[in-house]
């Protein structure tokens, strides 16, 4: 339920990026690659490593925050509803 849950979530966040940036008529997602471009050239520098990253680890990048980010927050979501009590975490079946 996890992994379909966190799919779900990515596909929702590049969908609410996009919808927003309509909405502002701004172009988030180009912000959000400047901003992880600026993140993997933070860690280089730390790495002590020099250059430019490219677009296809710029793409891995956003993509593995993405998911990471989707996946924590599937995961909460199913901790919690086994908290209280939902039978296998699965929010919407059984349970009174």
């Amino acid at each position: 339920m996890i992994p379909v849950a966190a799919a779900a979530k990515t596909c929702g966040l590049l969908g609410y990026l996009a919808l927003s940036g309509w909405v502002l008529r701004e172009d988030l997602g180009r912000l959000l690659v400047g901003n992880v471009c600026a993140l993997l050239d933070q860690v280089a520098t730390t790495l002590g490593a020099s250059g430019t990253p490219g677009p296809t680890t710029v793409a891995l990048a956003l993509g593995g925050l993405l998911v990471v980010n989707a996946a924590g927050y599937a995961t909460l979501c199913c901790l919690l509803c086994r908290a209280v009590g939902l039978p296998g975490g699965q929010v919407g079946r059984g349970g009174g």
